[in-house]
């Protein structure tokens, strides 16, 4: 009975009730929010992203401590896009002691969507005018858009001026642009 005890009381220590949950939705490069479940008594561990193709794993957070939150968001580091991805809680001092092991999951390829809103003005030699305008540009993978911008320099003579974006660059650049030859007109 005492050796039974005594058993028990050494291992005691090395169990943990840390339980990671599988992460869903998750892309190469982008945000992430990790949850788990624990127990007053967990310690903190370091959170390691997983794969077979790595031969290792990669540190995406250190120190956490379970005790005191049950998530963490962070940017995840640009992966190959594939499934078979883990995420392991483990020993802040000891990476090869693994405290929790979530179930499998893929990562997918960025993307990306960005909204600008502003205001456009025409101005010509009689009138000015405004008008409110919005764009969106969404992204997935590689790929371009195209957006035109009417510069107008007087009432009868209209130039579409053609702006091709790619990301977040173009449509603030055209937006940039937009309002530079704005200001040019106005000091002719």
């Amino acid at each position: 009975m005492f050796a039974k005890l005594s058993v028990a009381t050494l291992l005691l220590p090395f169990i943990h009730a840390l339980t990671l949950n599988t992460p869903t939705g998750l892309t190469s490069g982008g945000t992430a929010t990790i949850t788990w479940t624990s127990v007053s008594g967990d310690p903190p561990f370091t959170l390691e992203l997983a794969n077979p193709v790595f031969r290792d794993a990669l540190a995406i957070a250190n120190n956490i401590d379970p005790t005191t939150r049950d998530s963490i968001t962070l940017m995840l580091p640009a992966v190959p896009v594939m499934g078979g991805y883990t995420l392991q809680a483990v020993n802040v001092t000891d990476i090869g002691d693994v405290y929790a092991e979530s179930g499998e999951f893929s990562i997918g390829p960025t993307t990306s969507t960005t909204t600008t809103t502003g205001t456009l003005s025409t101005i010509s030699t009689s009138a000015t005018t405004t008008r409110p305008f919005t764009t969106t540009t969404a992204l997935s993978g590689s790929g371009s858009n195209t957006a035109t911008v009417p510069a107008t320099t007087s009432s009868s003579a209209a130039t579409p001026l053609k702006f091709v974006t790619t990301g977040i660059v173009g449509p603030l650049a055209a937006l940039l642009l937009s309002a530079f030859a704005g200001v040019a007109v106005v000091a002719l």
